[in-house]
C-alpha cells in the first residue's frame, strides 16, 4: 500500500495524518517491554537538504547520485508528490529545478531548517518506537527514514523500504503558512512536532498491514482504527492518548464521559453495520466535531470507540499477540469477545 497525494504547488493542497508524539506519560494500560537487547541504529536522512543543493549545470552527475542514495523514494517524490514526472522525461530536469528554486519553497525550507536544525531527539524517539515494533513483529524490516518538504502536500510517504516525513507539515500552529492556506484550526492543532512519531508508526503499520475495506461496515472501520491505536499503545507506550488519536485533553475527557451515550446512539440508530459511506464518514472522518453528537465532541469518535472495543478484547484474550491482533480480520468476533458494554 502507498500513501499518495497529488501535488499542486500553486494552491498548496494539504492532506494530513492525525496523531502523535512520545511523551513521558503512559495512561493507556499498555505494558512496556524491555527492548534493550534489540540492536538498531536509526538515522534520519535530510532529503530536503540534498535536493536544495542541486545545480542545473551538473544535474547529469547529481541526479544519478540522488537516485542511488534515495532509490524508490526519489522516484515517488518526483512523480507522486511534486508531480514532475520521471527522470527519463525530457522536461524532468527543468521541472525539478523549478521546484528547487521556487522562492516560496525556499522560504519554507528556511523555516523547516530553523525549526528542525537538530533531529537527534526525533531519531532517538523513532529508534525506540521501532525497537518496540521489532519486539512485537520479529523478522520485520525497519524502513529508512528521510525528511522532505512537499509544498504542504503530504505529511508522510511510505514506500516498501522508506518512510518519509514531510517536515513542512509539522511547523506548529504559529507558522504563517497554515493561516495563508486558510486551514481549519482543528487541523492546524495537529500540525506540530509532537505528532511526528505517532504519525510515523501509524503510517508504517498501515503500509505494512493493508485492511480489506470492500463492502466495509462502520463497525469494521471502527475496529480497524482501534487496532491501529492499540498498536500505538504498545510501540510508543509512554505516549499520552491525546497525541496518538490527535484529540485535545478536553475532547478525550468528553469521550470518556460520553462513552455509554455514544455507544447507545450507534446501537439504537443501527449504525454499526451500515455500509453507507455518508453515514460512516460522520464517525470516522476528519472533522471538528461529530455530526449529531452534543457540543464538545471531537471528530473521529468512531476511532475512539473502536479503540475501547479493541482494548477490552485484548484484556479478555491475553493469549492473542499484537501481531495476531493485526491479522484478526473478524470485527464481529472482536466485538463479541470484547464484552464491550460501556455503562457510564
Amino acid at each position: 500500500m502507498r500513501i499518495r497525494w497529488k501535488h499542486k504547488l500553486g494552491t498548496l493542497l494539504l492532506l494530513v495524518l492525525s496523531c502523535a508524539l512520545v511523551l513521558p506519560a503512559c495512561n493507556n494500560g499498555a505494558k512496556d517491554v524491555d527492548v534493550s537487547h534489540i540492536s538498531l541504529d536509526l538515522k534520519i536522512e535530510r532529503f530536503e537538504q540534498a535536493i536544495s543543493k542541486l545545480n542545473i549545470d551538473s544535474l547529469e552527475h547529481q541526479i544519478p547520485k540522488i537516485q542511488d542514495d534515495y532509490g524508490e523514494f526519489f522516484t515517488f517524490f518526483a512523480a507522486g508528490i511534486i508531480n514532475i514526472g520521471r527522470t527519463e522525461d525530457p522536461s524532468f530536469n527543468t521541472a525539478l529545478m523549478g521546484f528547487v528554486n521556487d522562492p516560496q519553497i525556499n522560504d519554507v525550507l528556511d523555516e523547516v531548517t530553523n525549526s528542525y536544525a537538530d533531529l537527534t531527539s526525533l531519531e532517538e524517539e523513532l529508534e525506540d518506537a521501532f525497537k518496540h515494533y521489532l519486539f512485537y513483529f520479529p523478522g520485520k524490516s525497519v524502513p529508512n527514514i528521510v525528511t522532505y518538504i512537499s509544498g504542504f502536500n503530504a505529511s508522510l510517504i511510505a514506500t516498501d523500504k522508506t518512510l518519509g516525513i514531510g517536515l513542512d507539515m509539522y511547523l506548529g500552529s504559529k507558522t504563517k503558512y497554515y493561516r495563508m492556506l486558510m486551514l481549519p484550526q482543528y487541523k492546524i492543532e495537529n500540525m506540530r512536532a509532537e505528532m511526528i512519531v505517532s504519525d510515523c508508526m501509524r503510517g508504517w503499520i498501515t503500509s505494512e498491514w493493508e485492511a480489506d475495506r470492500s463492502n466495509s461496515t462502520l463497525l469494521k472501520q471502527m475496529v480497524e482504527q482501534g487496532k491501529i491505536l492499540y498498536f500505538l499503545d504498545n510501540v510508543i507506550p509512554y505516549t499520552e492518548d491525546k497525541y496518538k488519536i490527535g484529540f485535545t485533553q478536553e475532547q478525550l475527557i468528553w469521550c470518556e464521559n460520553s462513552e455509554a451515550q455514544m455507544w447507545a446512539h450507534l446501537v439504537n440508530e443501527e449504525m454499526l453495520y451500515t455500509t453507507d459511506f455518508t453515514q460512516i464518514i460522520k464517525y470516522i472522518g476528519e472533522a471538528p466535531f461529530t455530526v449529531g453528537f452534543p457540543d464538545g465532541s471531537p471528530g473521529r469518535t468512531g476511532w475512539w470507540i473502536g479503540w475501547q472495543i479493541v482494548k477490552s478484547f485484548m484484556s479478555k484474550n491475553d493469549e492473542i499477540s499484537l501481531a495476531e491482533l493485526m491479522d484478526f480480520d473478524d470485527e464481529q468476533q472482536i466485538l463479541s469477545k470484547s464484552n464491550y458494554k460501556p455503562n457510564r
